[in-house]
């Protein structure tokens, strides 16, 4: 609980609007999060009254710490000379901002610097960036809430955020959820307007992010799957983020330990976001050592299974990571992903002797080479020949625009170029060889099945010299 040390406001951003409602001083309101820090820093309180909205750090009886080894380092700071801010969003103007130390001094300039709320844990109430609790298309969502009450609401679609309660017992909400629009490909805060009765009579909507929007509205089925439950629990973000900012690691022994947190969410993230359409060839090739479990089909219908898996796989994880907010150019990495591990399994199933897969009893890696018989001998003579590197010249340069206007000159359109000659040494020789040809017969280990093929060993006899000679490569680049 923080009381309120001056007259203020808490607002509430729905949309395009901004709504502003009056608190007194000597009220008390209910610390709910921290979103940002420093001169953006705002709190997410609650009123007894039952507003819940945002406001700024200025307002309450709550001092900050200063994370900056020259701006009041470890000093107490109270906010109590209210800045001039701008009217929609609170932002102080200018680029001064101080308060007042414990024993009543002025602190140093402490707008440029990152300062958090001095309470313990206060980390634990920082807020992540655009998280949500839950995706819905539009269509959905409007279908789901018109006429339920807010409880309902909240359980199903996340914690409601902001609350204005109006004189007739109504007011507007906003809930942790992201709407997608498909007619415009961009995602909206959604904001309900309560009525008397304490149920939702409309709704609209302000937009909350517009990334990926231009190909948004032509994929296919993107509602439908946004709709689909699992969409949320893979795509969704914590309310509050569990790392704590490096500003709060004091020891060697907590930075360490928080950089390595950071470090493995990292790489974890990084194969979460690419490698998960990869797993159901993962899932195919381990059911393929459990051959009853698809003994019904052959090599190539194995194959045609894993590719519209992977396909499917890959095009519903590509919502969800779009979903969750990955630029488009990251699913290039996930599709190639998926394109070389589908490779990797088309090769284990490749229809050559010896298969990797028996083609009777569907054993994997079963197929051993039990004999081979040799069939004949060929001699030949053939011409072969060995190139050696002798050496490289590269040449570098620049071109440019010369442009001068006044007493000023400058270079425009610089290009640099390179142009590498290479020599090489080709050495000829006149080599009499022999081809020994052989039958390999190869059986599996438990069913018996056989399979046989024609393979030949290549043996130089003999090898004469017949001269060389020397050429040169050119390279460039413009």
């Amino acid at each position: 609980m923080m009381a309120i040390t001056a007259k203020g406001h808490i607002f509430c951003v729905f949309g395009n609007d901004t709504i502003n409602t009056p608190i007194a001083k000597g009220d008390s309101v209910r610390m709910l999060g921290v979103y940002n820090d420093g001169i953006f820093m705002k709190y997410l309180v609650e009123t007894d009254k039952g507003v819940r909205g945002w406001i700024r750090p200025w307002y309450v009886d709550m001092p900050v710490l200063t994370h900056s080894k020259k701006h009041n380092p470890n000093d107490t700071i109270w906010l109590t000379n209210i800045p001039e801010t701008s009217s929609q969003y609170g932002h102080i103007l200018g680029w001064e901002y101080y308060g007042t130390l414990a024993n009543g001094a002025k602190s140093t300039n402490i707008y440029p610097t990152d300062y958090f709320p001095a309470f313990k844990d206060s980390h634990k109430y920082i807020f992540r960036k655009n998280s949500s609790s839950h995706f819905a298309s539009r269509e959905k969502f409007e279908s789901n809430v018109i006429g339920k009450n807010l409880d309902s609401i909240e359980d199903k679609y996340g914690p409601v955020m902001q609350y204005i309660p109006s004189g007739t017992g109504g007011g507007e909400a906003s809930v942790n959820t992201s709407v997608f629009d498909k007619s415009t490909g961009s995602f909206y805060e959604p904001v309900l307007t309560i009525a008397a009765d304490s149920t939702v009579s409309s709704v609209r909507f302000g937009l909350l992010s517009d990334r990926n929007s231009w190909i948004w509205k032509y994929i296919p089925l993107s509602s439908q799957l946004i709709d689909f439950p699992l969409t949320s629990f893979f795509a969704r973000s914590s309310l509050y983020d569990s790392l704590k900012p490096s500003e709060f690691c004091t020891s060697p022994m907590d930075k360490t330990w928080n950089w390595t947190k950071r470090i493995v969410i990292g790489i974890c993230g990084l194969i979460w976001l690419i490698a998960i359409p990869s797993v159901a060839c993962l899932l195919i090739h381990i059911m393929l050592y459990f051959r009853h479990s698809l003994y019904p089909l052959s090599d190539t219908a194995v194959k045609i299974l894993i590719s519209i898996l992977t396909v499917a796989f890959a095009y519903y994880w590509i919502i969800v990571t779009m979903t969750w907010g990955e630029y488009i150019f990251w699913e290039f990495l996930l599709i190639a992903s998926a394109y070389m591990m589908c490779q990797n399994e088309f090769t284990v199933l490749a229809d050559e002797v010896p298969h990797t897969r028996c083609q009777k009893c569907r054993a994997m890696e079963a197929m051993e080479l039990v004999d081979k018989d040799f069939l004949e001998s060929e001699e030949k003579t053939e011409d072969t020949s060995q190139s050696h590197k002798l050496g490289s010249r590269t040449r570098r340069w620049q071109t440019w625009t010369q442009v001068t206007q006044g007493n000023s000159s400058w270079r425009e359109d610089v290009k640099n170029h390179y142009e590498t000659d290479t020599d090489w040494r080709e050495d000829r020789y006149k080599e009499n060889v022999r081809y020994d040809r052989y039958m390999l017969h190869y059986q599996c280990q438990c069913c018996g099945h056989k399979e046989r093929k024609r393979d030949y060993v290549r043996v130089v006899l003999d090898r004469k010299y017949q001269g060389s000679s020397t050429y040169t490569t050119h390279s460039s680049s413009d």
